[in-house]
C-alpha cells in the first residue's frame, strides 16, 4: 500500500505537469478582415487572434457570399501562435461576405460567431447581414444535448462509486472481494463508467463539430476529437478505467498474496481516473491554475471517496458483514467521510472564488446558480451524513443486537445516497456551463413604454455568438395584454441600412423569446422593438447595448 501512494502521487504530479493554463472560453480579439470592413482589394488571408489558445476542428473557418453559397476553402491553421487561425483566400469577385468561425478553447468548450466585410463596389446588404444572424454557428442539435447531459451525468456516478468503494473496499474492508454480490457491484460501476464515458467522447466530438446525434456513427466524428486536448484526456480516461475494471476482476480471482500487488495497481489507476477528470474542463482555467488542478483532484477524489463509501456502506459492509466487523468498518469510514466533507468545502470554496464567484453577484450566471443549487444539494447530504454518525455512535454504545442499527443506519445513508445522484446531475449541467471569469457579458435588462404597454427586455448575455433574447409585456390593467405581434431587429453602424431580423416565438400569452439572437461582433448595437396591438395600432421603441 505504501508503494501505492507513492505511484499515486508520482502519477499526479506527471499529469499536474502536462497539464496547461487557459483563459476559460476563447474570446475573438481582433480579425483580417476587420468585422463591417469594405476593403478596396480582396484579402488573400483570412486571420483572427483569440485570447488564448485554440484548438481547430473540421470547417473551424467558412466563407459565404452574398447568395449564402459557401466558398471553398483549405482547412484552417494555426498562425504564428496557437491563439492565432488563418485560412488561404481564392480570388473574391466585389460583393459582400460572411465569415463564420468554430473553435475549441483550451478548457474544451467550442467556441463561435459570425461576421461580415465587403469588397470593391460591394456593400454588405440586408441579405449579407440577415445571413450573419443564420449562418452563425448555433452548437449541437438539443437532443445530442440532452443525451449528452445524461452521459456526463452517468459517468460521474459510476466514476465515483468505481473510485469511492475501491480504494474503501482496498483500506477498510478487503472481504468485499470475496463476496459475490460487492464484486459484481464493483466491477459494474467499472463498465458502466467506461460505457458512458466512451458516450462521452461521442457527445463531446458532436458537440465540438456542432452535428446531431446520427454523427455518432461517423468516424470521422470520433477521430477529428482525437486531435483536440479534451479529445485525448478523455481518451485516456476510458482506457483507465477499463484497466481499473480489469484489475478489479484480476482481485476476486487472486489469492492473498497476489492481491497485495493488485491494490497497489488499483490504488494507482484510480488516481489516475481522478486526476485525468481534473486535467480537463474548469480546473485547467481561469486564476491560479495549479492550484486549480490540485483542488480539483482533491474535490473529485473527497467526492467519490464519501459518495463511494456511502453505496459500499450500504450494498455490501451492511449486507453481509457481521455486527461487529459492521460497526468498526463504519466508524472508521464516519471519520474519512468527514474529513472527505472538510475537504469538498475547502476546495469548493477556493474554485468558485478562482472561477468568480462572487457574494455581490451570487445569481448573475448560470454557472452561479447551478453551483448554489449543488451547494444547497451537498448542504442536504452534510445533514444526512451528522445524523448517521450521531445514530452511528448512540447505538454501538447501547445495542448489543447490530439488527435495530442496521436498520437505522441504512435509512440515512440511503437519503444520501439519492440526493448524491442529485449531486451529480448539477455537476454534469455545471461542468458545461461558463465560469463568471469566461462569461463574455452579464446579462442586460431594459425596460421600455410602447403601444401604451411596458416591455421587458433581458438579453443573456450580452456577448459575441449565438445568445438569448425575452421580451416580457405588461399593460396598465392586465399583467397579460393582448398583442398581435412582435417584431425585433438589431442594427449596427457598420451595418448601414441593413438590420439584423431576429426570430421570435410566442412562448407564452405575453412573452416573446429567441434562442439563437446572434451578435456578430462586439460594439454598440441598437435593438428595436416593434409591437403591434391590433390592426390598426403599432408603436416602436429602441435600445442601446453594450456587446462584448
Amino acid at each position: 500500500m505504501r508503494r501505492g501512494c507513492v505511484a499515486a502521487a508520482l502519477a499526479f504530479a506527471t499529469v499536474l505537469a502536462t497539464a496547461s493554463a487557459a483563459d476559460a472560453h476563447a474570446a475573438l480579439l481582433s480579425s483580417t478582415p476587420a468585422p463591417g470592413s469594405v476593403l478596396a482589394q480582396a484579402p488573400s488571408t483570412i486571420e483572427l487572434e483569440f485570447s488564448e489558445a485554440v484548438e481547430l476542428p473540421q470547417q473551424a473557418i467558412r466563407l459565404f457570399d452574398a447568395t449564402r453559397r459557401e466558398i471553398d476553402l483549405p482547412a484552417a491553421r494555426h498562425g504564428a501562435t496557437d491563439a492565432t487561425v488563418t485560412t488561404t483566400l481564392p480570388s473574391l469577385a466585389d460583393g459582400g461576405y460572411v465569415v463564420t468561425w468554430r473553435v475549441v478553447s483550451e478548457d474544451g468548450h467550442p467556441v463561435g460567431a459570425a461576421f461580415t466585410f465587403a469588397v470593391g463596389q460591394g456593400t454588405v446588404g440586408e441579405d449579407v447581414a440577415q445571413a450573419v444572424a443564420d449562418l452563425a454557428p448555433r452548437g449541437a442539435s438539443r437532443t445530442s444535448g440532452v443525451l449528452y447531459g445524461i452521459a456526463r451525468a452517468a459517468a460521474y456516478a459510476a466514476l465515483a462509486l468505481l473510485i469511492g468503494a475501491s480504494v474503501l473496499a482496498a483500506f477498510l474492508w478487503p472481504k468485499a472481494f470475496d463476496d459475490t454480490e460487492t464484486r459484481r457491484l464493483l466491477v459494474g460501476a467499472g463498465v458502466t463508467a467506461t460505457v458512458a464515458t466512451t458516450f462521452v467522447y461521442g457527445f463531446e466530438a458532436i458537440n465540438t463539430r456542432a452535428g446531431r446525434v446520427s454523427d455518432l456513427v461517423s468516424w470521422d466524428t470520433w477521430r477529428d476529437l482525437a486531435s483536440t486536448h479534451t479529445g485525448r484526456w478523455l481518451a485516456v480516461r476510458i482506457a483507465l478505467l477499463a484497466l481499473t475494471t480489469v484489475v478489479l476482476i484480476l482481485i476476486g480471482r487472486a489469492g492473498a498474496a497476489a492481491r497485495r500487488q493488485l491494490f497497489t495497481a488499483l490504488l494507482v489507476a484510480c488516481a489516475l481516473v481522478t486526476t485525468s477528470v481534473s486535467a480537463t474542463g474548469h480546473a485547467s482555467t481561469g486564476r491560479h491554475t495549479t492550484l486549480g488542478i490540485i483542488a480539483d483532484v482533491v474535490h473529485v477524489a473527497a467526492f467519490s471517496l464519501w459518495t463511494g463509501g456511502l453505496v459500499l456502506l450500504l450494498a455490501g459492509v451492511l449486507r453481509v458483514a457481521d455486527a461487529d466487523t459492521a460497526r468498526a468498518v463504519a466508524m472508521r469510514f464516519s471519520t474519512l467521510a468527514f474529513a472527505s466533507v472538510v475537504a469538498l468545502v475547502a476546495t469548493g470554496t477556493f474554485m468558485a472564488w478562482r472561477q468568480g464567484v462572487t457574494v455581490e453577484h451570487p445569481v448573475s450566471t448560470a454557472y452561479s446558480r447551478l453551483l448554489l443549487v449543488k451547494i444547497a444539494i451537498v448542504a442536504a447530504v452534510v445533514g444526512a451524513g451528522a445524523l448517521s454518525r450521531r445514530s452511528l455512535h448512540a447505538r454501538t454504545t447501547r445495542e448489543a443486537d447490530g439488527t435495530a442499527w442496521r436498520v437505522a443506519i441504512r435509512r440515512t445513508i440511503a437519503t444520501e445516497v439519492v440526493l448524491g445522484v442529485a449531486v451529480f446531475s448539477v455537476t454534469a449541467m455545471l461542468v458545461n456551463a461558463a465560469p463568471p471569469l469566461s462569461a463574455q457579458g452579464r446579462p442586460v435588462e431594459i425596460r421600455r413604454p410602447v403601444a401604451g404597454l411596458t416591455i421587458d427586455v433581458v438579453i443573456d448575455p450580452a456577448r459575441v455568438g449565438s445568445t438569448e433574447l425575452h421580451v416580457y409585456l405588461s399593460g396598465t390593467t392586465t399583467l397579460q395584454p393582448e398583442v398581435a405581434e412582435l417584431t425585433v431587429t438589431l442594427s449596427q453602424p457598420v451595418l448601414a441600412d441593413a438590420p439584423i431580423n431576429v426570430k421570435m416565438f410566442r412562448a407564452g400569452p405575453a412573452h416573446f423569446q429567441s434562442d439563437a439572437m446572434v451578435f456578430p461582433f462586439a460594439g454598440t448595437w441598437t435593438i428595436t422593438i416593434g409591437v403591434r396591438t391590433d390592426e390598426f395600432t403599432r408603436d416602436t421603441t429602441q435600445a442601446t447595448i453594450t456587446v462584448t
